[in-house]
């Protein structure tokens, strides 16, 4: 190769060259024929991070290119061409050179150091990419059978027609003479001797030898080291000997281009067989640049895209594609070249094109895409089922009027927290003293500045309502206020919905939603009473790693009690002037202003009027003792307010207590002896029942009819006549909301902050009256009941509470008491589905009975009693009862729901009466199954000792082993298989294979699919000492293709099947080891 000087212009260079490896790169330059400086009028552009190599190739000047090293993919590639284009404007045609792994086929006998050239081909212009597509579902016409299928989407330029004739050209002509590849293979190498010398790890670039071009079958892995020494040979695929194995093949064709590396025998079958096409090669760059850099892709083959592949054919296969490439340009006709468009030119014609085609399409398809887009965007809220953001956040907005919350929202801090970027701050303060008013005040400051740059998202949790205390429920509602409110970010949720299948149940919400905040622009992010999350370690792990790693542009403020565990978490992201306490002085100023107004305007204490002194008393002593605790402010005026005369309220105010739980205490101790019962009945269902469904009255009213002095009964003479005496049973401890009449806690709060506004004297004819009012007074009946703060339910469950409430508030024994009211409510005469509008607890009863009942003291013996008379129930009244808890499922038996819910008596009592445990019915279809989706180990046990068919199939998992290893109950398993399950079944008509699934539904790919590692090596140890299990090799070989965590499983089970010993596996650490015995 002759060097000369560089060339007058950047426009005399008409061909791009492009390689994605140094080595790729070298053999590129080997094959210039004169090499060149960069050409005199050459100037890089800003933006244009290559490298460039000029010289001539024949008659043709090349520019040669190369990606970035250690970076690979089709989006490389297309920034690697588009800068070409605008560094060397002139340039025409263009090559991707380099490797690439073949997909060989019984049609296609390609071998390494073979050549592969894109030619246009069916629907495909020469590349397609196998990654850019879609699953969908389909049906088999005339058959139940469920496909899934891999739509692949999109298309790609063919190459420049110059570049396919020149390959027309060249491949009629090789016919007849033959490729020049040994000829020029030795002229690059007399050329550049080093390139033909080997060194450890670093081939030469010349042929590696017939013995090392091996191709095993696609099932069969590579078992350890470099090399195949220890590959098996028998499983190694027989080809026909070349007749001379240094001249390379050409093959055109379709070449899959993707965006990683392929080293799986059967993803590569699988990619090959979704595509659609004939593909010949796999390759990670072309996709990318066949719409940006009109070209032709020529790929040496270096190896089978298997888990055999090593580098020692990368080099020589870099070579041959350089050579056919030269080759090729000596078939390229300059006319062609000069009469074809500049790429750039192209490229740009193709946009505006698209762009033009575009307007048409949204013209015509605009009224379609309306009618759908409001269908599809209810979806997908319904999909994601989130609890709602504005309930919490409109009810403590309606607490707040104006002024309230200005310490803050006009300080300096939040200003700061407004400006920073990627900012963190955390405000914390004592129990009852305003922070869900103070973050409602907050949101709303945000929302009025109207920042179009700039999203607030927010989420109050809430101790009362379940869907509102964990992580789950906070990503998928902040996905819900990104979905509604930053429309670019909908496409990307719509896209993962439509992906979703039944089989895909543990959905990434934290990544989902970072994909999308990435698109929103500046996100701020309100989070309140984040300590009313009952288990929050992973609540916490997402807040402390997303402030973190800053994936998007967002400001966090996070509003809590000051806990350790959250202390300790947020320490190490906060800067000092971002973690704020919440002083009581400020808190101390609205207390002031709320207890004045209310003592000289309240109707309450208008017998204070002419008493100045009495009226600064009340005031001094709720104010001085307050210590920034508006709560306990407002539990204070309850007794206030029934002092009538001045000794009376001197001692009320000289004896108040001193903290909240000496409030929550008193108010314990006024609760009548006589409404004792009742009261422990009416908190045990505010504490432990689920209250993101709200009790109404008429529930609580029922509930308390059921009397438990005898004989456990209902009996309705024994309901309350009037329902709104339920408030006086716990008053102070308890909030009801009647719907249309303005709750007591807006009272005070409308009140405070017009005091706030005014420290003025109201008129005297002042008298309060409700802002809602509107003179209908909503039924009683329908009213709700709920705790009045977390901070009672905090006191009743603690071991500080009142001596005599804490043995029936305790956990057992209360839900052992709940479950007998439900149960015996359930069982009374009238009692049935069609009577709801006359039994108003039938329905919590149905739904909660099963639940108190798993956690009830196991030693009861009247809930026993009242467990076996529900379960002897008239069968079709049993049944419609437990519809009301799953109304889309098949209804079970009394086992069944029994095994369900772990009931261990009730299953042993019904086993004694003669029950069939093989029975079909319920979402899981046996009772085994149900016991075993569930994990009650217990449950399992007595079911298979009382005749439960081990390898039984019904409902969603089929087999009992099924259901375990979809859940990851590896001890359900174990019993299982100790029980003779047969491990090796598959259920194709219960779980269909799909794409990621192509070989069935087994217990084994399930518990590799969901990530068990231990029940991996459970199941597959019993799978290969079980002999009725031989035969099914086939079977279980590419699953354990896929288990990566020990390849020599498939080679230990071949060898196994072959002899009469046995395997063992064995789980040490956290891996698993297979060994001979």
């Amino acid at each position: 190769m002759s060097t000369s000087q560089a060339l007058k212009s950047r426009d005399l260079y008409t061909v791009g060259w492009i390689a994605a490896l140094p080595k790729e790169l070298s053999a590129a330059i080997a094959m210039f024929d004169e090499q060149h400086d960069k050409p005199l009028d050459f100037e890089k552009h800003a933006s244009d991070s290559n490298s460039y190599h000029c010289g001539r190739i024949g008659n043709h000047n090349v520019v040669v290119a190369c990606l970035p090293h250690g970076i690979y993919g089709t989006t490389s590639a297309a920034t690697t061409a588009s800068s070409i284009l605008f560094s060397f404007p002139n340039v025409k045609v263009g090559l991707m050179v380099g490797i690439g792994a073949a997909i060989p086929s019984d049609a296609n006998d390609i071998r390494l150091g073979d050549v592969v050239v894109s030619l246009p081909h069916g629907r495909s212009g020469g590349v397609i990419q196998y990654d850019l597509g879609k699953n969908h579902v389909e049906t088999a016409s005339g058959s139940d059978h469920v496909l899934h299928v891999f739509e692949r989407r999109g298309t790609l330029n063919t190459p420049p027609q110059a570049l396919l004739n020149a390959t027309g050209s060249l491949e009629a002509r090789a016919r007849i003479d033959g490729h020049q590849f040994p000829g020029l293979l030795q002229d690059m190498l007399r050329r550049h001797p080093r390139m033909g010398k080997s060194k450890p790890r670093q081939p030469g670039y010349v042929y590696q030898g017939q013995e090392k071009d091996r191709l095993f079958q696609a099932s069969y892995p590579h078992m350890s080291g470099l090399g195949c020494k220890d590959c098996d040979p028998a499983l190694e695929i027989s080809r026909d000997a070349r007749e001379d194995p240094l001249i390379p093949e050409v093959h055109y064709g379709v070449i899959a281009s993707g965006n990683r590396l392929i080293k799986d025998a059967l993803e590569r079958d699988m990619i090959a067989k979704d595509s659609g096409e004939d593909c010949l090669c796999l390759e990670t760059e072309a996709a990318g640049l066949m719409n940006s850099f009109p070209c032709l892709v020529i790929r040496g083959i270096c190896d089978y895209a298997d888990s055999h592949k090593n580098d020692d054919w990368q080099e020589y296969a870099a070579a041959t594609a350089a050579v056919y490439a030269k080759e090729l340009l000596s078939y390229l006709d300059s006319a062609d070249v000069t009469q074809t468009s500049r790429a750039i030119e192209v490229i740009e014609q193709l946009s505006e094109d698209v762009h033009k085609m575009r307007g048409i399409l949204n013209d015509v398809a605009q009224t379609v895409d309306e009618t759908q887009a409001d269908a599809t965007y209810h979806k997908v809220l319904g999909w994601l089922s989130a609890p709602d953001y504005f309930t919490n956040y409109h009810e403590a907005l309606e607490q707040r009027q104006e002024g309230t919350g200005l310490w803050f929202i006009q300080g300096k801090a939040f200003q700061r927290w407004k400006e920073d970027p990627h900012v963190f701050t955390w405000l914390h303060g004592l129990s009852g003293c305003g922070k869900t008013v103070l973050s409602s005040a907050i949101i709303e400051a945000l929302k009025q500045e109207n920042t179009a740059a700039c999203t607030v998202l927010y989420f109050f949790f809430d101790f009362r309502n379940p869907n509102k205390q964990s992580l789950d429920g906070l990503l998928r509602s902040l996905i819900t206020q990104l979905y509604q409110q930053v429309p670019n970010t909908r496409l990307r949720l719509v896209k993962i919905w439509r992906s979703q299948t039944e089989e895909i149940q543990r959905l990434d919400y934290s990544t989902i939603f970072e994909t999308m905040a990435c698109h929103a622009g500046r996100v701020r992010i309100i989070l309140d009473a984040i300590d009313e999350a009952p288990s929050r370690r992973h609540l916490l792990d997402w807040i402390t790693s997303s402030v973190d790693k800053k994936a998007y542009d967002f400001q966090l403020m996070v509003l809590s009690r000051m806990e350790e565990d959250i202390e300790s978490a947020f320490l190490p992201y906060l800067v000092h002037q971002h973690k704020i306490q919440i002083q009581k002085d400020v808190i101390d100023r609205d207390i002031y202003a709320y207890v004045n107004r209310r003592v000289h305007h309240d109707k309450t204490f208008g017998r204070w009027g002419a008493e100045p002194r009495a009226q600064r008393k009340i005031v001094d002593g709720l104010t001085t003792k307050a210590s920034g605790m508006f709560r306990w402010v407002v539990c204070q005026f309850a007794v206030i307010e029934k002092c009538l005369d001045y000794p009376s309220l001197s001692e009320a105010l000289d004896t108040l207590p001193k903290t909240l739980e000496g409030t929550y205490e008193r108010m314990l101790k006024d609760i009548p002896e006589v409404n004792f019962p009742h009261a422990t009945t009416l908190l045990n269902m505010l504490i432990w029942s689920d209250q993101s469904e709200p009790l109404k009255l008429k529930e609580i009213v029922d509930a308390i009819a059921v009397r438990a002095d005898r004989n456990i009964v209902f009996d309705p003479i024994n309901r309350m006549p009037h329902a709104r005496d339920v408030l006086r049973i716990c008053s102070g401890l308890t909030l009801v909301d009647r719907g249309d009449i303005e709750p007591p806690s807006m009272r005070w709060a409308r009140e405070l902050a017009h005091a706030r506004a005014t420290l003025q004297p109201w008129p005297k004819d002042w008298e309060y009256q409700p802002a809602h009012a509107s003179g209908k007074v909503s039924d009683p009946m329908e009213w709700t009941c709920q705790l009045a703060h977390a901070s009672v339910k905090e006191y009743l469950i603690s071991s500080r509470v009142l001596e005599k409430f804490r043995l029936p508030l305790k956990e057992e024994i209360a839900k052992t008491n709940l479950a007998k009211m439900c149960l015996a409510y359930l069982s009374s005469p009238g009692v049935d589905t069609d009577t709801i509008n006359k039994f108003h607890l039938t329905r919590y009863s149905a739904k909660w009975w099963s639940i108190f009942a798993m956690c009830a003291a196991p030693g009861d013996r009247s809930l026993h009693m009242l467990m076996t008379k529900f379960f002897k129930s008239d069968t079709e009244r049993f049944a419609r009862i437990c519809s009301l808890t799953e109304p889309q499922a098949s209804v079970g038996t009394a086992l069944y729901y029994a095994s369900y819910f772990g009931l261990e008596f009730g299953v042993q009592d019904l086993l004694k009466r003669g029950v069939d445990t093989n029975i079909l019915g319920g979402e899981y279809g046996r009772p085994l199954q149900a016991a075993s989706v569930r994990n009650h180990t217990r449950t399992v046990q007595i079911l298979l000792a009382g005749g439960a068919d081990v390898d039984g199939v019904g409902g969603k998992y089929g087999t009992a082993v099924h259901a375990a290893s979809s859940q990851g109950h590896f001890e359900i398993v174990q019993v299982l298989i100790n029980a003779g399950a047969m491990v090796g079944k598959l259920h194709p008509q219960i779980a269909p294979p799909s794409r990621n699934r192509k070989f069935g539904h087994s217990p084994l790919s399930t518990a590799h699919d969901i990530g068990h590692t231990q029940m991996v090596g459970i199941i597959l140890n019993a799978y290969m000492n079980d002999p009725r299990c031989a035969g099914s090799i086939e079977r279980l070989t590419p699953t354990l293709c896929r288990i990566r965590t020990s390849m020599y499983w498939v080679y230990l089970w071949k060898r196994t099947s072959r002899t009469a010993t046995h395997l063992n596996v064995e789980y040490q650490g956290d891996q698993w080891t297979a060994t001979f015995p």
